[in-house]
């Protein structure tokens, strides 16, 4: 082995030596919502630490309704609501869990295809 050889062989091995054993960093685990479905409403959940108990809130307008519910040990759930919602309600769905993770999801104020056309902004059949 020539000399060259040898240098290179241990800068290599030295570079890896050094990759290894530099600590591990990762994203930290964060909690999320997804609105599965709007007929009944039906969440779903991920990040939230395993085995936690959450509690649920759904908001629709001036109706709220809420669940618990403990999640998986990879820290999933799904929860059904009984309240089913129309395509243009604006709803807000909170869930905090007891070892502290916590989301949101709330809905646009204004929806693309929600918006009335007329003057007044409220009636879908003008009389006009």
């Amino acid at each position: 082995m020539t000399r060259k050889g040898l240098v290179a062989g241990l800068c290599a091995f030295g570079v890896a030596g050094v990759a290894s054993a530099a600590p591990q960093i990762s994203a930290p685990k964060m909690a999320s919502l997804q609105v599965m479905d709007t007929t009944p409403v039906v969440v779903r959940g991920w990040g939230f630490e395993g085995r936690e108990r959450v509690s649920v809130v759904l908001n629709a307008g001036r109706e709220w309704e809420s669940k618990v519910k403990m999640t998986t040990d990879a820290g999933v759930f799904r929860v059904k609501f009984a309240d089913s919602l129309g395509s243009c309600e604006r709803l807000s769905i909170r869930a905090w869990g007891s070892r502290g993770s916590r989301a949101r999801v709330l809905t646009p104020r204004y929806q693309v295809g929600c918006l009335s056309t007329t003057r007044g902004g409220t009636s879908a059949n003008p009389t006009r």
